[in-house]
């Protein structure tokens, strides 16, 4: 699945595909607590923000389109 798009990954996660979610959260997860971090200096936060984040894609992708992940 590492071959995937973001695009086609979306697609799938809109369908309630939780390997193409776990496949997106592998590709974004450390980027995006390591930017979250370095504007909070602070780890509990952060890792909680990016799993709001991580929660809402998927509870929201039947609704949304999500162009640029």
């Amino acid at each position: 699945m590492k071959e995937a798009s973001d695009e086609e990954l979306y697609e799938r996660i809109k369908k309630s595909d939780h390997s193409a979610f776990n496949e997106l959260l592998n590709r974004y997860w450390k980027s995006m607590f390591g930017f979250t971090f370095r504007m909070l200096q602070n780890l509990e936060q952060s890792e909680d923000i990016v799993q709001e984040i991580f929660l809402s894609i998927w509870e929201k992708a039947p609704e949304k389109e999500i162009r640029h992940l």
